[in-house]
C-alpha cells in the first residue's frame, strides 16, 4: 500500500513547545448557556468496523487524536481484576513498528501532550499534538491498536506489574479514606456484576495476571470493531480520511462484542459497613443509593437533583448539616452513573470527634425535608445554569468536545447525542427532579460506609460491620528487562504500507495579537 502523499515537507520543529504553551494560555471566554450545543462532526465506519468521528475546529492549529476502546474494568474477571488496566500500561510500551516508548518520547518532542486512561467502560488513549504532526499521532495510535501484542515479554508484564502495584499503593493503600470506593463496590454490586470491583484490581489478581491473559485480552477487545477513533481540531476532513484509512484499515476487525446491556442494582436492605483508617484523621460517612445508567430517562433529573440537595448555600443537606447542626464544614453529593448502571453518592467529612451515626440522622432530615418542599422555579432554573454551563465549559476546546464525542459514539451509538445534553436538562420539571428523590433516595436502601480514625470506632454509624479491607502485598520484580528494545525480535505482522515514522508537515503559521507585539 503506498503512502499517501499529503503531508510533504521533513524538517526540525523546534518551534512546536512554544505553540502549544502559546495556545494553552491563551485566554477563553466562556460561552452563555444555551438549549442547544452546535457541534459539527462527520462520522463513518471502515471496512473492519472501526468508528470514526471528525470534528473540525480551526481556532488553534492543534489536533487531537482519541483512541476509545470499548472495554474497561467491565470487562475484567474474577480473579484477573485489574487486567484491563495493566494492558493500557503495557500498550505504552512498545509496538513492532514505532520507537521504544514512542508516545513518552516522541509526542513530548513534538510539544504535544499524551494520557492513557481506564475507566469503568472503557479505555482510552489520546495525543494532542500541533497540526503539522497528525500523521504522527495516528502512526502510534494505528501500531498501538492493531501491532503490539507480540511486543508483550515477561519481562514486560512483570514491570508493569509492580508498576500498577505502586499505582495501587500511591491511590488506595497508603491514601486516607483510599478503599472507600473498593468497600462501597464490593457490597453494592454482587460479585456476578461488572462494577463489582475497581479498575485497579486486587493484588493478588493482578500477580496472577499471564502473557496469556493478556493476549487473549487484546484479541478479544482490542479489535478495529471494538473501537472509536475521534479526531478533533485543525484538520481537513477529506486528507483526514486518507489518513485514517492509511493508517487503520488493514487492523484486524477482531471479535465483534455486543454493546452491554442495562444492569442497575436493587437492595432489598441498607448495609452499613466501618473501617478503621489508620491514615484518616477524621471521620467520613458516604452513603451510596443505586440508581441508573448514564443517558437513561432518569438521569439529567438525578444529575439536578445532586445540585438541589448540597449545590449552593441553603440547601437541604447543606443547612442541616452545615449551618444549623454543624457536624462538619461541608456536603457532597455526586451521581457516579456508568454505561450500566449508577449510583449517588452522598459524602460528609464530619469535625473531629462527632459521630457519624448523627451525621447519618442529619442526612435523613435534609432528604426528608427535601421531600417536603414546593420546589421553587428559581432553584432549579439556576441549578440548569449550573450544570448547562459545565457542559459548555467541558465542550470550550478540542480535548473536552474530543472526549465527548468518543464517549458518546460509543456509549450511544450516536455523536450527535453531545448537541442534546443541554436541550435534556432544560427539559426537565420540578416534578421529575421530586420523583427521582423519592424514586431513587428518601427512605430507600443504601450502602452506608463509616471509616474512622484507628482506634476511634465508636464514631462508625450504629450497628455498622467490619468492612474487609485486605493487607496485600506483591512480590518485587527480581530480573527487570536491561536488552534493547534494538535487541529485541518480535513477530511482525503483515501489512501493506510502510509503517516507518511518516514524515511532518510544514509548520503552521502562527499569527501573534497585535496587543502582544513589541512596539
Amino acid at each position: 500500500m503506498e503512502r499517501p502523499v499529503i503531508f510533504s515537507s521533513n524538517r526540525a520543529w523546534s518551534w512546536a513547545p512554544a505553540l502549544l504553551t502559546v495556545a494553552a494560555c491563551a485566554p477563553t471566554v466562556s460561552p452563555q448557556p444555551t438549549e442547544n450545543f452546535d457541534i459539527q462532526f462527520e462520522n463513518y465506519t471502515l471496512d473492519n468496523g472501526l468508528e470514526v468521528v471528525l470534528h473540525e475546529d480551526h481556532s488553534d492549529p492543534i489536533v487531537m487524536v482519541t483512541t476509545l476502546v470499548h472495554a474497561g474494568s467491565n470487562r475484567d474477571r474474577s480473579g484477573r481484576s485489574g487486567l484491563a488496566h495493566l494492558f493500557e500500561h503495557l500498550s505504552f510500551n512498545d509496538s513492532e513498528n514505532t520507537p521504544h516508548n514512542s508516545t513518552q518520547q516522541l509526542i513530548p518532542e513534538m510539544g504535544g501532550t499524551w494520557h492513557g486512561s481506564t475507566s469503568l467502560d472503557a479505555t482510552t488513549y489520546y495525543e494532542v499534538v500541533s497540526k503539522d504532526a497528525l500523521e504522527t499521532a495516528l502512526w502510534i495510535n494505528s501500531d498501538r491498536l492493531g501491532y503490539m501484542i507480540s511486543t508483550v515479554t515477561e519481562g514486560a508484564l512483570r514491570r508493569e506489574q509492580n508498576s500498577v502495584w505502586n499505582e495501587k499503593q500511591q491511590l488506595s493503600d497508603n491514601s486516607p479514606y483510599g478503599h472507600t470506593q473498593t468497600v462501597r463496590h464490593n457490597a453494592l454490586y454482587p460479585v456476578d456484576h461488572p462494577y463489582h470491583w475497581t479498575g485497579i484490581g486486587a493484588a493478588d489478581s493482578l500477580q496472577n495476571i499471564t502473557i496469556g491473559n493478556v493476549q487473549s485480552f487484546y484479541q478479544r477487545f482490542y479489535g478495529a470493531a471494538n473501537t472509536t477513533l475521534v479526531i478533533a481540531g485543525d484538520i481537513d476532513i477529506n486528507q483526514t480520511k486518507i489518513l485514517v484509512d492509511y493508517w487503520f484499515g488493514e487492523i484486524s476487525r477482531g471479535v465483534d462484542i455486543p454493546l452491554p446491556y442495562p444492569q442497575p442494582v436493587y437492595l432489598e436492605t441498607s448495609h452499613s459497613l466501618m473501617h478503621e483508617d489508620a491514615l484518616a484523621t477524621l471521620p467520613e460517612l458516604q452513603i451510596a443509593f443505586p440508581t441508573v445508567e448514564q443517558f437513561h430517562g432518569d438521569y439529567y433529573a438525578l444529575e439536578l437533583l445532586t445540585e438541589l440537595l448540597a449545590g449552593h448555600r441553603g440547601a437541604p443537606l447543606n443547612e442541616i448539616i452545615v449551618e444549623q447542626r454543624q457536624l462538619g464544614r461541608d456536603v457532597s453529593v455526586h451521581h457516579r452513573s456508568g454505561q450500566i448502571a449508577g449510583e449517588l453518592i452522598i459524602r460528609i467529612r464530619a469535625d473531629s470527634g462527632v459521630d457519624l451515626q448523627d451525621v447519618k440522622e442529619a442526612v435523613e432530615v435534609g432528604l426528608a425535608r427535601f421531600g417536603t418542599y414546593r420546589l421553587q422555579t428559581t432553584a432549579l432554573e439556576r441549578a440548569k445554569m449550573r450544570i448547562v454551563r459545565k457542559w459548555h465549559d467541558a465542550l470550550a476546546n478540542i480535548t473536552g468536545k474530543s472526549l465527548a464525542l468518543a464517549r458518546l459514539s460509543a456509549f450511544t451509538a450516536d455523536p450527535g447525542f453531545v448537541n442534546t445534553l443541554a436541550e435534556r436538562t432544560l427539559a426537565v420539571t420540578p416534578l421529575d427532579v421530586l420523583e427521582v428523590h423519592e424514586r431513587y433516595l428518601r427512605n430507600r436502601p443504601s450502602i452506608m460506609t463509616s471509616f474512622v480514625p484507628l482506634g476511634r470506632p465508636e464514631l462508625a454509624v450504629d450497628g455498622a460491620e467490619p468492612a474487609t479491607v485486605a493487607e496485600e502485598t506483591i512480590d518485587p520484580l527480581s530480573n527487570e528487562e536491561t536488552v534493547s528494545r534494538e535487541d529485541r525480535s518480535y513477530y511482525r505482522t503483515l501489512t501493506q504500507a510502510d509503517r516507518s515514522e511518516p514524515p511532518l508537515d510544514d509548520p503552521p503559521q502562527l499569527t501573534i495579537p497585535t496587543v502582544w507585539q513589541s512596539q
